[in-house]
């Protein structure tokens, strides 16, 4: 079995996870602040009530999809490191274990 990994792009791919990660908390918190200060005692009523069950679906999404990412960049970084050492080690038992015989031309 031949496994092939492009650890360059692997750790590229686990940054812009981690860096969406990032923009995606630093928005909702700005989102959250905003809300709550609407729904938190300037808004009331009837009208204010039916958005309490949706905005509590929606915190409960996003902190779903924020979890998602953190655990998805996490092991793309693991897998990058964990495939650098296996190839890095690979190579020194390869080198190693084989045998160097001189060449003897006539």
């Amino acid at each position: 079995m031949e496994l092939e990994a492009d650890l360059e792009r692997l750790r590229a791919v686990a940054q812009d996870v981690a860096e969406t990660h990032g923009d995606i908390t630093d928005h909702w918190s700005r989102i959250t602040k905003r809300a709550e200060s609407l729904f938190g005692g300037t808004w009331s009523g009837t009208a204010a009530d039916s958005y309490s069950e949706p905005w509590g679906h929606c915190c409960e999404g996003v902190a779903s999809v924020v979890a998602g990412l953190e655990t998805m960049g996490g092991l793309l970084a693991s897998a990058a490191q964990t495939y650098a050492h296996s190839d890095t080690s690979s190579a020194r038992h390869i080198e190693d274990s084989a045998p160097y015989t001189a060449l003897r031309l006539p």
